[in-house]
């Protein structure tokens, strides 16, 4: 039934829904997808389907926290190790005191970037709740979810690398909380990975079953209703495939380094706990072996350096362009972006790198006042320290690779 365009429409829900085909029926029954019975639901439409920022993820702290994050993992510790390295044993051991508080917090604040992406991500997915996290806050998250995932990289092969023996006894340490911090982050991944590629519900006959839940012409009408005034700008499809690619990319090469590098060594580790002849060591031996060799290679090891920054790069600009996006919709509405403001939230994201500058200052300010005390303190430190790597050592003098001992698993030492 035709509906008369000077009527009010009752614009109530319309800020959120749980599944994209009631959402569209809804919107159907309500203003048949007329532009102008659209416009009186203008905000809470595009508010549903696009978002104008969520500051505990998109805003001004958490932006500066993952810059940070990007700088300090990429760019400025691995320059100050390579620096460092010209200069005395004091230099090094502020910059390794640095790198190793980074990795842990860039660690744990990509952890819990992972489990807020998920908290936030599968209610929408699996259509669990009614929620108003709309595609460009979909968008942002998967982008950060790679982004974080990048900048420890270079520090842990660094430290890994390190030939100090108060550096190389946390090691397995790190490569497991690592690993930890990789696994949650299949799930935002494959959700990139539906939402970049697989099938839309937009189109005829493009729902489930061959239904239709928006043509494309109704479809067209609501993108004119959201980015029809003047000023406001849509990602382009060229933007959306670069993102895409290098969302992808980055991921990936994660992937790869938690499976080329980081679980080979946990393995070596557990085999070692349960002895030479185990099953684990059956099935996995052989593989672990190839893994440690591939990490000995020294462009191998050049490339894990380099590589997180280029792909961090375009993972950067994708965030600021869609974080503008979402600024720009929303003033488009009349609506105050929350991205910039500071919140409890946005400063927390920013604190969470602190230590790693307090480390640096107390070590270096330590060995400046008394570097003996300093040395004897760090000794006893390694001393108490659980030390697993140690068991690579027993009855060989050689030293050892950084991803595990040279000690092959479940062969003899070579």
């Amino acid at each position: 039934m035709a509906i008369d365009p000077k009527s009010t429409v009752d614009c109530s829900g319309l800020d959120g829904f749980k599944a994209f085909k009631d959402y569209a029926s809804l919107l159907r029954n309500r203003t048949s997808f007329n532009e102008t019975l659209l416009s009186q639901c203008q905000l809470p439409v595009c508010q549903a389907l696009w978002g104008f920022g969520e500051p505990d993820l998109s805003g001004i702290g958490a932006a500066v926290g993952y810059m940070l994050s990007f700088f300090l993992g990429t760019i400025v510790l691995p320059l100050l190790s390579v620096l460092s390295s010209h200069f005395r044993s004091s230099s090094r051991s502020v910059v390794g005191a640095g790198m190793s508080s980074f990795f842990e917090s860039a660690a744990y604040f990509a952890l819990a970037i992972q489990v807020a992406t998920i908290a936030t991500l599968a209610p929408r997915d699996l259509e669990t709740k009614t929620t108003s996290f709309g595609d460009y806050e979909a968008t942002i998250a998967g982008v950060v979810s790679a982004l974080c995932l990048l900048p420890p990289i270079p520090p842990l092969v660094l430290l890994c690398s390190a030939a100090a023996p108060s550096i190389r006894g946390r090691q397995s340490y790190r490569l497991i909380i690592f690993a930890i911090t990789v696994a949650p982050s299949i799930y935002p991944f494959l959700e990139q990975c539906i939402r970049n590629w697989g099938p839309s519900s937009i189109g005829e006959h493009q729902g489930d079953g061959g239904k239709t839940y928006v043509t494309d012409d109704e479809w067209a009408a609501i993108n004119s209703l959201c980015f029809g005034s003047g000023g406001v700008e849509h990602a382009t499809e060229k933007e959306n495939q670069i993102l895409s690619i290098f969302q992808m990319a980055g991921s990936l090469f994660v992937f790869l380094f938690a499976v080329t590098f980081s679980i080979p060594a946990i393995l070596q580790q557990v085999g070692h706990v349960y002895g030479e002849e185990n099953l684990l060591q059956q099935k996995v031996g052989g593989w672990v072996d190839r893994a440690a060799r591939i990490c000995r290679l020294r462009f191998v090891r050049v490339a894990v350096l380099i590589l997180p920054f280029f792909l961090a790069v375009p993972l950067i600009w994708g965030f600021w362009r869609v974080r503008g996006l979402q600024a720009q919709l929303a003033a488009s509405m009349g609506v105050a972006y929350k991205g910039n403001e500071w919140g409890f939230g946005q400063i927390m994201a920013v604190a969470v790198f602190v230590p790693t500058l307090a480390e640096m200052l107390f070590v270096g300010l330590r060995m400046r006042l008394n570097i003996g005390g300093v040395e004897e303190e760090q000794d006893e430190l390694e001393r108490q320290r659980p030390n697993v790597d140690a068991v690579d050592n027993l009855g060989s003098g050689e030293h050892k690779a950084w991803m595990g001992g040279r000690r092959r698993f479940g062969t003899a030492p070579t």
